[in-house]
């Protein structure tokens, strides 16, 4: 089971990383790319804010409540209950349990759209024509919409009093860029 919790993690964490690598291989030299630069910079600044949550979440408050409760354990009994413990919260941290399939399938729904923008950004690195200008402008609309969507649900649920949700609607709405938009 340990295994698996950890391959599940670790493919989620490296999924983080392989779409932040392709937004930035994402490169354009002329002004009328402007708008690409402008959804790029979006999703980047999604991607940085996601990584710095879970990071945050993940390697400082999961495994330091881990390496506290390690402490008090006399029997390798309790130091397996305590890992699997520790998996559970980091999975939960994640978002890759039943409980915050919600927040997954929007998080999906932003990666999707963000590996759409990647593929046709690449595909029109020289050449941006009308049709190629219109189908990124309406990538980059759903992205503002299903990340306004996403603030929505974790506001409500940071509301609600869960402490994790209120960690990352306070790094989401920093700059208060989706409060104003609601």
């Amino acid at each position: 089971q340990s295994q698996q919790d950890y391959s599940l993690i670790s493919s989620f964490m490296l999924h983080l990383r392989q779409l932040q690598l392709n937004l930035q291989k994402i490169q354009f030299n002329h002004k009328e790319h402007m708008i690409i630069w402008k959804i790029r910079h979006h999703m980047m600044h999604f991607m940085s804010i996601l990584q710095g949550y879970i990071v945050h979440q993940i390697y400082h408050l999961a495994f330091q409540d881990f390496l506290h409760q390690l402490k008090q354990c006399h029997t390798l009994t309790q130091v397996k209950k305590v890992h699997q413990f520790y998996l559970n919260q980091c999975k939960h941290r994640c978002f890759l349990t039943p409980l915050e399939i919600l927040i997954t399938n929007l998080l999906n729904k932003l990666f999707t759209t963000m590996k759409q923008f990647y593929t046709l950004a690449c595909s029109v690195s020289s050449i941006l024509n009308a049709e190629n200008l219109k189908k990124i402008k309406e990538i980059g609309q759903q992205f503002e919409e299903e990340s306004l969507f996403l603030y929505t649900v974790i506001k409500k649920l940071a509301f609600k009093g869960h402490l994790q949700m209120q960690d990352l609607l306070t790094r989401y709405d920093a700059n208060h860029y989706y409060s104003q938009r609601c």
